[in-house]
Order: C-alpha cells, then structure tokens, then sequence
C-alpha cells in the first residue's frame, strides 16, 4: 500500500512538472520583431497556435513604436484613441490568459496603416462539449523562433533533482 501511495507522489510531482512548461512564448514577427516596414503580421500570426496561458513578447526600438492593446473596431480603422492597454518598454511580454481574438497595433502616427497591427486568436485546448466542429488538440511542435515559459523549466538538472527526489520518498515508504 505504502508503495502504491509513494508511486502517486512520485507521478504527482512529474505532472506538474511537465504541466508548469507548457506555455509558448511567442516573439510576435520571430527575428524581424515589431517594426513598420517589411513584415507580414497577418502572415506571421497564421502560423502559430496561440492557446490559453501562452504569452506574446513585443520587441521593438521605443523611440519609434509601441504596442497599443485596441479592439476589433479599432484594429480594423487603425485608431488608437480608445486604447485598452500602452506598452511602451521596447520588450512587453503580453500574457493571453482567457480564450479570445486579441488586437494590437503600433500607436504612432502612420505605422499601423503600413502593416504595423496583429491580431492573435487564442483557442481553447478543452473541449466545449457543445458539438461544434473544433480544431484538434493542440500538440507542442519544434519551433526554433518559440521559446518555452514557465516556472520550472524542464533540464537535465532538474529531471535528475526530480528523480532523485522521488526515489528517496519510495526507498523512505518501502522500508
């Protein structure tokens, strides 16, 4: 029984290793950043798969840009006047914590209308039971440009610390 019990800790704890790095960083535009000229943000936000709990990170010259958190109305007539949220650090890491459409755009004069706006989808990795078409789980694919967040990223040093932890708990239980 003691072992039964010890195994359930043992398993408990990798869970919630595995669990606390499973959130994606996105840097939005990947090497290009946030900038006015020469990058397709429509294009670039197709290609990922923003779920609850990712984050986006704005990297930018603050003496050109900002990053202005607008809605869909404002996003689509570039109009930074009714703002939802200003970021203006040059590196804002923009957590997407609920299941939504969130709009962003540059707020300085002229950016947005060449291109300078993204819009990030954020699905729902749980399944609604309403019987709608969803699309699939999502399942974590390498992306050299997507980094990995989270409290207790997964190394060799901390799986080693991890396992050790839990054979000291079953060698503890069994005698």
């Amino acid at each position: 029984m003691s072992f039964i019990k010890a195994s359930s800790v043992f398993l408990l704890m990798i869970s919630a290793l595995f669990g606390a790095s499973m959130a994606a960083v996105y840097q939005v535009g990947d090497s290009d950043g946030w900038n006015a000229f020469g990058t397709d943000y429509k294009k670039w936000a197709a290609t990922k798969n923003f779920l609850v709990g990712d984050s986006i990170v704005f990297n930018y010259n603050p003496q050109f840009h900002n990053v202005v958190q607008v809605s869909k109305q404002d996003y689509d007539t570039c109009t930074s006047s009714s703002p939802l949220s200003i970021f203006n650090s040059g590196s804002d890491s923009i957590p997407l914590p609920t299941s939504a459409d969130y709009y962003f755009i540059c707020g300085f004069p002229g950016n947005c209308q060449a291109g300078q706006k993204v819009s990030t989808p954020v699905g729902n990795s749980v399944s609604t039971g309403s019987g709608q078409n969803l699309p699939p789980p999502h399942l974590p694919q390498y992306d050299p440009t997507m980094t990995y967040g989270g409290s207790c990223p997964l190394s060799s040093g901390n799986l080693g610390l991890l396992i050790m932890v839990g054979s000291l708990l079953l060698a503890f239980q069994l005698h």
